[in-house]
This record gives structure tokens, C-alpha cells and sequence, in this order.
């Protein structure tokens, strides 16, 4: 065997041991970002996953029972004991106007719980009051955001996504659970508007909204070009309740 053979045979010497870790630590360091970035488009694709998988039961209860059901969509009520530690989470629950009782109040449909929207992510309503000219506004203070992340997707007895009930608004049972003091108290009714009630919506948004108050806490200009480039728009198809993702 030669000197050459025996060095070969030997393994790694220190130097070419600490260049490989050196390649190594290189290439991690360039694959955490992207990795991290894969976790958060997950959270996202879930989110919608659970706003779409919502639609369909919401638009099979509405067409089942011939009446008006919906998905509603709104920020935990932190200011309640009972969601301690839900600060900034969003929740999304199957709601129906019940046949069965008169004055076209919803209530949580039967056989349906309120499902958290994962991570950090939240939905936000597109209309007139939040958006301008393509750009959003309006989103200043802690009571605009928590009035934009409430909205209802509502479908009319045929399946087809309206704005009105029965020529109304949308109004929420103040005596259900997910709304009454003595009960689960999910929710802030006074969000909804309580007895005038909100329109439904046909389009909404997805963002991250705990990035957005960060930035808005430093500059209201930054929060806005952040949801302005990053917010997911997503349309809702009128005739079906399809989530319609657009960038």
C-alpha cells in the first residue's frame, strides 16, 4: 500500500471536515427562509381550506332547508373571560336563518362549531367602507380593524350568495351562544351592528394580522402597502360560494 492509499483510507482531515460543515451550515442557512416560507402559505391554504369546506355546508343548508344560511367570519371577543388568550384570532362558524322561528335571525346552524382560523392569519371584508381605487383605508384604529375582520357570506334559499335577507340585512340572534353574556360569548354582537344587521359579502381578503398591526404601530402607510401587496383577494363565485383566489 502507498502513502497515497494510506491517507485515502483514513478518512476526513480536520481541514476537509470543517469545510464540509462549513457547506452545510452555507446551505441551512439558505433553506430556513424558504422552509419558513412554506409554513406560512400552508397556514394560509388552511385557512381557506376551512373558509371553502364552510361554504359548501353553509350553501347545503340553505338549499336543504329552503332558507337563508351563511358563513360568518369575526375576531374572537377578547374583552370576554371565557377567550382568554384569543387576542387577534379569527373564528368562522355555518349560520342559518332557522324556518322554524320567525323574523329572519341567525343563529349557529345545528350540528356546527365555531372553527378557528389557524396561525396568524385572519379574513378581511372588500367593500366601499375599506377600499378605494384598489387601495385599502380606513384601518387606523383597533375598532376599524375588528369591524373589518366581521363579515357574512350568505346564501339564498336557491344556493346563489346575496347580499340581502329577504330585502334585509343580516341579524344575528342576540340570545344565541355564540353572541349571549351567559353562554360561549364567542363573539361581539355590537360588531354585527346588532339589530340593523350588516349586507353579506361577495369578496374578501386574507392577511396576516398580527404583521399588520406591527407595521401599522410604526407607520398606518406601511400596514396599508402591506396589505395593499400582500392580502390574498378572494372573490366569491355568486352562483356556487367557490372561493375564487386571485393575487
Amino acid at each position: 500500500m502507498t502513502a497515497a492509499t494510506a491517507r485515502q483510507t483514513e478518512g476526513f482531515t480536520l481541514v476537509e471536515m470543517m469545510v464540509t460543515i462549513f457547506i452545510i451550515s452555507l446551505l441551512a442557512g439558505i433553506a430556513l427562509p424558504t422552509i419558513a416560507a412554506l409554513f406560512g402559505s400552508g397556514t394560509e391554504e388552511q385557512a381557506c381550506n376551512i373558509l371553502s369546506a364552510q361554504l359548501r355546508a353553509a350553501r347545503s343548508v340553505a338549499i336543504r332547508n329552503a332558507t337563508y344560511a351563511g358563513v360568518h367570519v369575526q375576531l374572537a371577543d377578547d374583552s370576554s373571560k371565557q377567550n382568554t388568550g384569543l387576542l387577534h384570532v379569527s373564528f368562522a362558524a355555518v349560520v342559518w336563518d332557522d324556518p322554524a322561528t320567525p323574523g329572519h335571525q341567525f343563529t349557529l346552524a345545528p350540528d356546527f362549531r365555531p372553527e378557528r382560523v389557524p396561525g396568524t392569519v385572519a379574513f378581511g371584508k372588500i367593500n366601499s367602507t375599506f377600499v378605494s381605487g384598489g387601495n385599502y383605508r380606513g384601518l387606523s384604529g383597533s375598532d376599524d380593524l375588528r369591524s373589518f375582520t366581521t363579515f357574512t357570506i350568505v346564501f339564498s334559499p336557491t344556493g346563489k350568495v346575496v347580499r340581502q335577507v329577504a330585502g334585509g340585512n343580516v341579524v344575528f340572534d342576540a340570545t344565541d351562544a355564540l353572541f349571549a353574556e351567559s353562554q360561549i360569548k364567542l363573539w361581539d354582537r355590537s360588531l354585527t351592528n346588532d339589530n340593523t344587521g350588516l349586507s353579506g359579502e361577495t369578496a374578501v381578503t386574507l392577511f396576516d394580522i398580527k404583521k399588520f398591526i406591527v407595521l401599522r404601530e410604526q407607520n398606518d402607510a406601511e400596514a396599508y402597502k402591506y396589505l395593499n401587496e400582500n392580502g390574498m383577494f378572494l372573490p366569491v363565485s355568486v352562483h356556487t360560494g367557490q372561493l375564487l383566489p386571485r393575487e
